[in-house]
Order: C-alpha cells, then sequence, then structure tokens
C-alpha cells in the first residue's frame, strides 16, 4: 500500500512524503522505518497515540486494521502529529489495497503453464472436496467455470457460480488493466486472472480460488506421471478428495457425487 505521510513537528516546517508499505505491517515497524529513513526524530517515537490507543497498544497493531476504520489517520504524540493517508479514491480501492493477491497472481500462471503443457481437452470437468466444500470445474481454454455442489446434487448446473478468465494484457479492458496493474504487472500471455459472478470480499476469498488452482495443477500433474488420461469418460471426473489431513487423488464418477451427503 502506498501511504501519504504528513509530519508536523515542532519548530519545524510540516513535510509530505509518499511511503510504500506492507499492510500486515505493525505500526512499530512501519515508524522504525520512517526513522530509518530520516524523514522522524527516534527520540519521541514511544510516545505516539492513535484512537484512544497509547503506544504500549498501539506498536503492535497492523496498518491493515488501522486503515479498516478510515482512510485517514493521525498518530499524535507531544512532539509531533503524524496524518497517514492511505492513497486510493474509493472504499473498494482501499479494501483491495489490503488483500494479498501474490500467491493468487503466481498460482495463476503456474496453472496456464501446466494446462499448456498438458494439453487438457476443453470441458474436462474436476471435482475437488476440501473438507466439507464441494467444487465441479470445467475447463475451457480461457477459463474456469465454478459449480459448488449442495447436498442435492443431480446434475452440472447450467450456469456456473463463478468464471475465471484468463486473460492476455491486450484482451483485459480498460478497468481490468488498470484492477491488473495495481496488483501485478499484466501479461502480454493469457495468464491475467480475471474473476467474474463472485466479488472480492475477503483475503479467504483470494486464498480459496488460490487453493482450488492448485489443486487442478496437482491433478494433472498426478495424472500425467500415472499414464492417466484425464478425461476417461463425460461421468468420470479427475478428483481430488481432502478431508482432514488426508488427502486422494483419482476418478469419481457422477453416480458417486449424486450419492454424497
Amino acid at each position: 500500500m502506498r501511504i501519504k505521510v504528513k509530519i508536523a513537528e515542532n519548530n519545524r516546517p510540516f513535510e509530505i512524503h509518499y511511503v510504500d508499505a506492507e499492510a500486515e505491517s505493525t505500526v512499530d515497524t512501519f515508524l522504525n522505518r520512517l526513522v530509518m529513513d530520516k524523514l522522524i526524530h527516534a527520540g519521541g517515537m514511544h510516545d505516539y497515540m492513535c484512537d484512544g490507543y497509547e503506544y504500549r497498544e498501539l506498536r503492535t497493531q497492523k496498518l491493515s486494521k488501522l486503515f479498516s476504520r478510515d482512510r485517514k489517520i493521525k498518530l499524535i504524540s507531544p512532539a509531533a502529529i503524524l496524518t497517514l493517508t492511505l492513497k486510493q479514491h474509493t472504499e473498494d480501492q482501499v479494501h483491495h489495497w489490503l488483500l494479498d493477491y501474490s500467491e493468487f497472481i503466481k498460482m495463476a500462471h503456474y496453472y496456464y503453464d501446466t494446462t499448456e503443457n498438458a494439453h487438457v481437452a476443453p470441458g474436462t470437468v474436476f471435482f475437488i472436496q476440501h473438507d466439507y466444500d464441494k467444487v465441479l470445474i470445467r475447463y475451457s481454454r480461457g477459463h474456469l467455470d465454478f459449480y459448488y455442489m449442495d447436498n442435492h446434487f443431480k446434475e452440472m448446473p447450467a450456469e456456473p457460480d463463478m468464471t475465471l478468465y484468463f486473460k492476455s494484457r491486450e484482451e483485459l479492458s480498460k478497468d481490468e488493466l488498470k484492477w491488473m496493474r495495481s496488483i501485478s504487472f499484466p501479461d502480454k500471455l493469457p495468464k491475467n486472472p480475471v474473476l467474474a459472478g463472485k466479488d472480492i470480499k475477503s483475503q479467504q476469498d483470494i486464498d480459496e480460488a488460490t487453493v482450488l488452482l492448485h489443486r487442478i495443477i496437482t491433478i494433472i500433474g498426478r495424472f500425467g506421471r500415472a499414464g492417466e488420461p484425464l478425461k476417461k469418460s463425460e461421468t468420470d471426473y479427475p478428483s481430488y478428495v481432502q478431508v482432514g489431513e488426508e488427502a486422494t487423488i483419482g476418478y469419481v464418477s457422477l453416480k458417486q457425487l449424486q450419492k454424497l451427503k
């Protein structure tokens, strides 16, 4: 995240600096960074307060937590006032900056390379169960369709619950390109992931999508090493089933899925 830091110290003209910081950094880490960069004096660093927090409590607070309440916060001490402003334009963008997409982007690139090398047939359906979540995922060249199953599953629904597109830099819309540039450098190959049908509301949403991509990559790798076809038939799906610490990779049939509760 990029933070505008306005520094008003006693007996000095105020200064404005722009500082990049990790959302999960603590206040103590951030202030030490300012001291190291010679933006503030170390002498009064342990006297800052914010929103009722004394420094003993404030020092361990994460920046993401402080900015979750407001885009602008003030750290106040007898010697100085630091006004920190998260440089975004809307509340959604503020929330977006607090999320970590790095592993998701890496996994999307790894997924693209894996499916290109494995020559996965369009229409291949994967089944993934981790703990109580059960998901069917249909592969198409350029996107994945996700179908979340309930306990009364009979057949693949007509419409997916979520679609994950993989686009080249040229295929990205203006808004998608702007979003992609805010989290990563857009790739010229169709490796740039764009989610549709589901709003990213938390880090858990991103982590779940990352795990599902990893499960698909694991299935493809395991089947490839065993010399088994991914698409055995229209009703037998390559699967990754995890319950607790135990994971099983193999085929699951449509009839078996219809019996799951």
